[in-house]
């Protein structure tokens, strides 16, 4: 019986290497998912290849990926890959629960411009976040794989990551 593989990774930041690994090795995988940090609104800068660019080569059904604090939401929705901000996904015998987004810190922060590489709505939304929490209620039983870039504190504490 053939089992279905899945890769997980995170913080590619639009690495060139990093792309390329993933569409040289994308039929070892049935499904690759990528936790945040894709890079996607960045500007060019030095990079050979933007990971948008990357994503008009590869199949949809290969690759998802869902954002990080260092992606463009607004710019990654557009994409067929792109998982939205939280949700879930059935894969083989997983049900998968996810939630996306991370707070830059305030140095990281600091050394960004808005709108060009720092997005103020790269946190879930307070609306985002108790309707994430609603859905995790509603299927929570099911999960069997939890994914997050940097799970917000209201979800964390909701699955039993903080239990204060």
């Amino acid at each position: 019986k053939s089992r279905m593989k899945l890769r997980l990774l995170g913080d590619i930041h639009g690495c060139p290497r990093m792309l390329n690994e993933i569409t040289q090795n994308q039929n070892r995988y049935d499904l690759t998912i990528q936790l945040g940090d894709f890079g996607i609104g960045f500007p060019r800068e030095n990079k050979q290849v933007l990971p948008e660019e990357f994503l008009e080569r590869i199949s949809a059904e290969k690759v998802k990926f869902f954002c990080g604090n260092h992606d463009d939401y607004e710019k990654a929705k557009e994409f067929p890959h792109c998982l939205g901000r939280f949700g879930t996904l059935e894969f083989g015998n997983q049900f998968i629960f996810f939630d996306s987004g991370a707070d830059s810190t305030s140095y990281d922060r600091k050394q960004r411009t808005p709108n060009l590489d720092w997005w103020s709505y790269e946190v879930l939304s307070l609306e985002e976040q108790y309707e994430c929490g609603e859905l995790y209620e509603q299927v929570k039983d099911k999960v069997t794989l939890f994914l997050s870039h940097d799970c917000t504190y209201s979800i964390a504490h909701m699955i039993g990551l903080i239990t204060r």
